[in-house]
C-alpha cells in the first residue's frame, strides 16, 4: 500500500472512530438522563442500587450511594461544587466529596465509601432550576 493511500486509509478510520464516539456520547447521554428520572423514585432507587457497566474488557458493578440534585454555581458562590472534585483526590478531599455528596443526597440510606474506593458519578440536565444537575454517585464495588 503506497503512503498516500495509507494516510487516506487512516484519516477514514479516524474519522470513524469520531463518529462512533459522538453516538456513543450521545446514547449515553440518554441512558444517563433516563436513569436520572427513575432514581427520582424512591421504589426504583431501592430496586436499582447497582449500576452495572461493561467494557469490552471487563464487567464493573458499582453501588448507588449518593443521589442529589444540583447546579452550575457562579466561581464566586461558596457552595458545594461535586464537578471540582475529579482525577486523584487526597484524603481530605475524597472525605470531603463524600461527605457533601451525602449531606445532598435525597435518600439517607446509602453506604459511606471509604478513601480510596473508586467512585462514579453520573451527571444529567436537569429542569428543577436554572443550569440544573441530577447527580448519582456510586461506589465501585469488588471485580466480578
Amino acid at each position: 500500500m503506497s503512503k498516500e493511500k495509507k494516510i487516506k486509509h487512516e484519516k477514514k478510520r479516524k474519522k470513524r472512530h469520531i463518529v462512533r464516539n459522538i453516538f456513543l456520547v450521545l446514547f449515553l447521554i440518554i441512558i444517563i438522563s433516563a436513569i436520572a428520572a427513575a432514581f427520582l423514585g424512591y421504589n426504583f432507587y431501592k430496586k436499582h442500587k447497582t449500576i452495572e457497566f461493561d467494557t469490552l474488557y471487563e464487567k464493573r458493578q458499582y453501588e448507588v450511594v449518593a443521589v442529589f440534585r444540583s447546579k452550575g454555581y457562579k466561581e464566586n458562590e461558596d457552595v458545594f461544587k461535586y464537578y471540582r472534585y475529579v482525577g486523584k483526590l487526597s484524603k481530605k478531599q475524597y472525605e470531603t466529596y463524600v461527605k457533601n455528596c451525602k449531606k445532598l443526597s435525597i435518600y439517607k440510606d446509602g453506604a459511606t465509601p471509604a478513601y480510596g474506593e473508586q467512585l462514579l458519578t453520573l451527571v444529567t440536565c436537569a429542569y428543577h432550576t436554572e443550569n440544573g444537575r441530577f447527580v448519582v454517585v456510586a461506589r465501585k464495588k469488588e471485580n466480578i
